[in-house]
C-alpha cells in the first residue's frame, strides 16, 4: 500500500503541473508501469513489487518539472514529495531515467542511480512512454528533440546516460520474458 493514494496523487499532480501534455504523459507512465509491474509480479511472485505504489510513482514522476531546471525534475520532485511527507515515493522518482547524469552535470551530490527493482521499473516505463508505450529509440528521439529546442547544452546528459538505461531495459525485459534469445 503506497503512502499516498492514487486519487490524492492526482490532486497533488494537478496542483504542481499545469501542462496538459505532461499530465497526459504522467498518466500514461503510471498506467504502463502498473501493467508491467503486475506482469512481473505474476511471473516472479518471489520479487517484492508493489504495483499500486509504482502506479502512484509513475503518476508523480515528473511533478518537479516546473520547480526549477527541467533536467533536475527528478531531484526537485523528490524534494517536494519528501517535504510533503512522502519519502518512499520520493525515493523512487528521484532516481528515474537520467537523474544520475543530471545530478553529475550540475555537481549535485547524492545517489540518484536506480538500484531497486521498483526504481528500475519506473525508469523502464518512462523510457518507453510518450503518451502511449513506444520503442526506446522513439522515446529518446522525443526527449532529444525537446532538449534541442529548450536546453541544448543538456543533451550531454542523455548521451552519457543511454548505455546505463539500456542495461536497465535489458534487465526488465528479461523479467518480462522479452529478452533476445
Amino acid at each position: 500500500m503506497p503512502e499516498i493514494s492514487y486519487e490524492e496523487a492526482e490532486k497533488l499532480l494537478r496542483k504542481y503541473v499545469k501542462d496538459k501534455e505532461l499530465l497526459r504523459h504522467s498518466a500514461a507512465v503510471s498506467k504502463y508501469v502498473y501493467e508491467i509491474s503486475l506482469e512481473i509480479k505474476k511471473r516472479h511472485p518471489e520479487l517484492k513489487i508493489d504495483p499500486e505504489k509504482l502506479r502512484v510513482a509513475g503518476l508523480l514522476h515528473d511533478i518537479g518539472k516546473d520547480l526549477g531546471k527541467s533536467h533536475l525534475h527528478h531531484i526537485n520532485g523528490g524534494r517536494l514529495l519528501r517535504s510533503l511527507g512522502y519519502p518512499e515515493i520520493a525515493g523512487i522518482i528521484e532516481k528515474h531515467t537520467f537523474a544520475k547524469e543530471a545530478s553529475e552535470y550540475e555537481n549535485i551530490s547524492g545517489n540518484f542511480e536506480p538500484k531497486t527493482l521498483e526504481e528500475k521499473l519506473l525508469t523502464y516505463a518512462d523510457a518507453h512512454v510518450i503518451f502511449r508505450p513506444v520503442s526506446f529509440e522513439e522515446r529518446m528521439k522525443n526527449i532529444e528533440e525537446r532538449r534541442r529546442r529548450r536546453n541544448p547544452e543538456t543533451l550531454k546528459i542523455i548521451e552519457t546516460g543511454k548505455p546505463r538505461i539500456v542495461k536497465i531495459l535489458k534487465e526488465v525485459e528479461k523479467l518480462l520474458g522479452e529478452e533476445d534469445e
